[in-house]
């Protein structure tokens, strides 16, 4: 976190999506007394996310990840995916 700019270019080196490298650089660079980042919870935004209600399964194309639901299926869209180490925490809008 050098610059603290909001640019992708500044994390390249990390082969990283463009979608993923985004949302961390929002989230961290704003900061102007950080240093060091140790742990990084990835936001996935809603861009980035493909729900498919029959299945129950989000898949996000970035990650290459699936993930498998059993909660209410009577959302409209989610708005974005936040993953740790071990949830997936999601943020959703009603019907």
């Amino acid at each position: 976190m050098k610059t603290h700019t909001l640019s992708s270019k500044d994390v390249k080196q990390f082969g990283l999506k463009s979608i993923i490298a985004n949302q961390i650089l929002r989230k961290y660079s704003k900061n102007k007394t950080i240093k060091r980042v140790n742990h990084v919870n990835l936001t996935i935004p809603n861009q980035g996310v493909r729900v498919d209600k029959e299945k129950r399964e989000i898949y996000m194309p970035s990650l290459k990840l699936t993930l498998n639901y059993n909660f209410r299926n009577d959302f409209e869209k989610i708005n974005q995916i936040e993953l740790d180490g071990q949830y997936a925490h999601l943020t959703y809008s009603p019907r």
